[in-house]
């Protein structure tokens, strides 16, 4: 296996690895089901919730964040090497990857898919921008000033409550027909405003940002792949010193912390994962995370379809009958049976289902 072939399944790892993130924290909350419970009954409850709380809760999200914008690089990269302009053709692939959100958010309302598409047209403006001027506008993004403007007014005693565009429904719908109604209008105006004003809508532009400046400082391919380590090895001395900040600060700031610690665990993990799943004594146990990794967008939309039919009402309903740490193993259980199907898949298969058919789209009319 060539260094440049590890390199791209190392990438694919990481990206299965950001999924199972994700699965973790929305199976926590059971997809966001009102029926679950909050309380910690026993020690794999208080274990779930300190793992939900720094491991899972927005780090698997913003690891995805940083990979869309590696791999927009990644394909203009390619696409330049053979004197192509490929900014048309990606802006068609958002707009498939919209239709791919706007199908699973009916489902499941906390799609990102949707975030990511509209998100993405940002990437495709800034191609050609100079990577010093990428790093400033990073750096804006990341300093997240209208949250921090609003914990300095909380702080203050000055914030004042805007109104919301909707409110969210007391209780679960009666059915799947009443869930993809209310996923489709009022739940998809409240995603909207929540976007904005927590800042998760600054924080994807930023990963997106911090993907494509690594790509271009060739931080994955040899010789600096080798360095990978170190940058690890900074981006621990970087939460440390976030953490400890955030434990400082007066309650108001500490979710504007929070999120700088999510950036720092994203600098300590995907440099750390990259290298290691890049070794080479462990290719051959690998074989399910590069599959899944290369399945991602299928792999996402159904656990979005099948674990909401598991705890919300209208399904199973287990969302209000199990614990924190068993839907937690459901999601895990849930994932090492997609790791199954995908790794079977890929043997017959060039791609996902969903990337197969989302390749033919955005390559229509292509030579």
């Amino acid at each position: 296996m060539s260094q440049k072939t590890q390199r791209i399944y190392s990438i694919d790892a990481v990206r299965a690895t950001a999924l199972l993130l994700i699965l973790m924290a929305h199976s926590f909350v059971a997809f966001g089901s009102h029926t679950m419970s909050w309380a910690c009954t026993t020690q794999a409850d208080t274990v779930s919730r300190f793992l939900f709380d720094y491991l899972f809760l927005g780090n698997g999200f913003m690891m995805f964040s940083f990979l869309f914008g590696l791999s927009f690089f990644f394909q203009m990269d390619h696409a330049d090497a053979k004197g192509i302009d490929f900014r048309g053709r990606f802006c068609w692939r958002l707009a498939l990857l919209l239709v791919f959100g706007i199908i699973h958010n009916a489902f499941y309302a906390s799609d990102i898919l949707m975030i990511f598409a509209l998100a993405g047209f940002m990437l495709v403006l800034v191609h050609k921008v100079g990577t010093r001027w990428l790093v400033a506008l990073l750096a804006v993004m990341l300093a997240q000033p209208l949250v921090l403007d609003g914990a300095i007014a909380h702080y203050n005693g000055t914030w004042v409550p805007g109104t919301p565009l909707v409110q969210t429904p007391p209780a679960d719908p009666a059915t799947l027909w009443e869930a993809i109604k209310l996923n489709s209008t009022d739940l998809l105006l409240w995603k909207a405003q929540y976007q904005w004003e927590s800042g998760r809508l600054f924080y994807t532009l930023g990963m997106f940002l911090l993907g494509t400046i690594t790509g271009r400082l060739r931080l994955f391919e040899q010789p600096r792949a080798k360095y990978l380590p170190r940058v690890a090895a900074g981006g621990l001395v970087f939460l440390l010193a976030m953490v400890a900040v955030e434990n400082a600060v007066p309650q108001d700031f500490k979710y504007y912390m929070e999120g700088w610690r999510q950036v720092a665990t994203v600098a300590t993990l995907i440099p750390f994962l990259a290298w290691f799943y890049g070794l080479p004594c462990l290719q051959k146990f690998l074989q399910p995370l590069y599959s899944i990794g290369r399945s991602t967008l299928t792999a996402y939309i159904m656990q979005g379809v099948v674990l909401t039919l598991v705890f919300y009402a209208y399904g199973l309903g287990w969302g209000g009958t199990t614990t924190m740490g068993e839907r937690l193993l459901i999601a895990l259980g849930f994932y090492v049976l997609q790791m199954l199907f995908f790794t079977l898949w890929l043997k017959y298969n060039k791609f996902g289902p969903l990337e197969g058919v989302w390749r033919r789209l955005t390559r229509i009319g292509m030579k």
